[in-house]
């Protein structure tokens, strides 16, 4: 069965789901990574989908159903022959501290936090002086 993201999004709106452009393209790629679609590049540009599994032929037509799962109605119940396995009853992993360790006691105060003399915007000396004279017309 092959279908376009537009064919599906007009389906969907006629049927009340309206989904949206966008949410569309998220879920088709989800089931493109499931490898339950096949995408195709046609020849206008769009995207054309390619269902890889056949619906099954059994059951309500058009119900719900997992696909590539075994019918469980085919499972039997007879006991297992196999001798059951050595497992170690204890929990896995190797015991550790819940926590870890306490970190460290932070970074060291560098510097002081406000300019101990003087305004923080003084340019009356250095490299900058005389700019906000000249700045505000003055020389």
């Amino acid at each position: 069965m092959r279908f376009t993201r537009r064919q599906l999004r007009e389906h969907l709106a006629a049927t009340g789901a309206g989904w949206g452009d966008t949410q569309l393209k998220v879920h088709l790629a989800r089931l493109v990574d499931l490898e339950l679609l096949v995408v195709h590049r046609l020849t206008s540009g769009a995207f054309g989908y390619e269902l890889t599994w056949t619906p099954p032929t059994t059951g309500e037509v058009g119900g719900r159903f997992l696909a590539g799962l075994t019918d469980p109605t085919t499972l039997t119940s007879e006991p297992s022959t196999h001798a059951p396995s050595a497992y170690d009853t204890g929990p896995a992993g190797t015991p550790g501290p819940v926590v870890g360790v306490w970190s460290g006691p932070g970074r060291p105060l560098v510097g002081s936090r406000s300019h101990p003399t003087g305004d923080a915007h003084d340019v009356s000396e250095g490299p900058w002086a005389g700019v906000s004279r000249v700045a505000a017309g003055g020389r």
